[in-house]
């Protein structure tokens, strides 16, 4: 029994740590993230959920407003990067 739970301690040990060493915070420039992103913006600034990056800032119909309601308090405040 000793044995297995230090094999079990050392295996999420080495998993927690390549977590940490290969996580990446900075989102990609395109995809989901991105938009998501601008929606959050979009909502911290009282715009409304709006493609604030399209010509006449169209309402949003592609995605649901759940993430980007998250991180609208993280973007108001300051948050640069949060994805």
């Amino acid at each position: 029994m000793r044995r297995e739970a230090l094999l079990l301690f050392v295996a999420l040990a080495l998993y927690l740590g390549s977590a940490v060493a290969l996580f990446d915070p900075m989102p990609s420039i395109g995809g989901d993230d991105a938009r998501y992103m601008a929606l959050a913006d979009s909502l911290a600034s009282g715009r409304g959920y709006r493609d604030v990056h399209r010509p006449g800032e169209p309402l949003h119909v592609l995605y649901p407003p759940l993430y980007p309601l998250l991180l609208a308090p993280l973007r108001g405040a300051g948050g640069g990067i949060v994805a």
